[in-house]
């Protein structure tokens, strides 16, 4: 969905970006989407109140308008940034490693969101326990590395809600976090 500035660009709101640190109302960057795919703008607000619901990391979604250099580009998505202060919202621990896949499925050299750098052992550990051939030995190996639980409650709140983005249907805009605690 990128547009020229012309138009009704996806815009990024970054708060630390001069000053390392600063937040705003506890987030440190936002998303102006312009949704394009999703002309009631409703989809992804109502997708994240579902993931919320069900006990799921997601992000804050609401509406806002954006005005640009005096131009006013109309109503936009504004979604929270997975980043630290997502994670320390969600987890115990926000200094493990988040990685983002884009059109591919789980495996080293995901892009590395947060975390000291990795060489992606955690994630081959993962990708390797998801391809042991029998059920049930890949059930019990699968547990050692995955909230199992939680994994499931995401696939099936992913096709619940016909995410379009994520894991379940095309591997892409999805995030992995590797939680120390």
């Amino acid at each position: 969905t990128f547009e020229p500035l012309s138009r009704h660009p996806n815009l990024t709101i970054k708060f630390n970006w001069v000053k390392p640190g600063q937040e705003f109302g506890g987030v440190t960057k936002l998303f102006l989407k312009n949704a394009r795919q999703d002309p009631t703008l409703l989809c992804e607000y109502a997708a994240s109140a579902a993931f919320a619901d069900a006990g799921l990391p997601a992000p804050r979604i609401t509406h806002g308008r954006v005005r640009l250099n005096d131009r006013d580009l109309g109503l936009c998505v504004v979604a929270e940034a997975i980043n630290k202060p997502f994670l320390r919202r969600h987890f115990k621990d926000e200094h493990g490693t988040l990685y983002e896949g884009a059109f591919r499925d789980i495996r080293p050299g995901l892009d590395q969101d947060n975390g000291q750098p990795s060489d992606g052992s955690d994630l081959a550990e993962l990708r390797s326990a998801a391809r042991v051939p029998d059920r049930l030995e890949r059930l019990e190996a699968l547990s050692k590395v995955l909230d199992m639980e939680a994994f499931l409650n995401f696939l099936a709140m992913e096709m619940i809600v016909a995410s379009w983005d994520g894991y379940a249907l095309h591997q892409n805009n999805y995030r992995v976090y590797h939680d120390p605690a």
